[in-house]
């Protein structure tokens, strides 16, 4: 019952982002920030500057402190945080963008967590933003969440994009010990199981063999 509210919820957000893209198609960026800005209240119960000025673990944190958090929260969040990341983004601004799709990402995340019947089809905007926000570093506990994600709804090329951005810069040799395990399981798929996941056999391999130098 409670995921038929989500998907109601959806459809809901969806009419309002349709405004918000109908002004950005019209150039008329101010606005649809505007109007952006007044819907986080109203649907997310926070105000946008608040939003934004703090981390995203702060933001769960936050949203959480007077008891569990109904997903559809976190799920308004996503959308609004993406939307106006595209709005960024439509101007050039990647800047401001960016973590805009980074807090958006652990929103999304938020709600497979709250509702762990919810899929990605459900959720059309997470695989978006996981793809925008490909080679950038996430904090620890976005990470975490994310790669289990990928893993499990077999998106292994965009699982191996993380892997190496967190090997990137981590210095404990964690995000080393993590991709050797994953290519590894991936060695016991088919190779149609590879390619559907954006990989090849060929490719599993140089990945592991690259290891030999990005983790020396």
């Amino acid at each position: 019952m409670h995921q038929d509210y989500i998907l109601r919820m959806i459809q809901q957000i969806g009419i309002f982002i349709t405004r918000v893209l109908r002004l950005r198609e019209d150039g008329d960026f101010d606005e649809a920030l505007t109007v952006l800005d007044r819907a986080y209240g109203r649907l997310a119960g926070l105000p946008g500057s608040l939003i934004h000025a703090i981390s995203e673990d702060d933001l769960v944190n936050l949203m959480s402190a007077q008891g569990p958090v109904a997903a559809d929260r976190f799920l308004a969040l996503g959308e609004l945080l993406r939307e106006e990341g595209l709005t960024y983004e439509a101007q050039g601004n990647d800047s401001e963008a960016l973590p805009r799709y980074v807090k958006s990402l652990r929103m999304y995340l938020e709600v497979i967590k709250t509702e762990s019947d919810m899929s990605q089809t459900d959720l059309p905007g997470l695989d978006d933003v996981i793809r925008r926000v490909s080679g950038h570093p996430l904090n620890d506990s976005t990470r975490e969440m994310l790669l289990p994600y990928l893993e499990q709804t077999g998106q292994y090329d965009q699982m191996e994009n993380a892997l190496t951005t967190w090997i990137e810069f981590d210095a404990t040799g964690a995000a080393c010990a993590e991709a050797e395990g994953f290519y590894r399981r991936l060695l016991a798929l088919s190779d149609g199981a590879l390619i559907v996941g954006g990989l090849t056999r060929g490719e599993v391999l140089e990945g592991i063999a690259s290891l030999d130098l990005l983790c020396q």
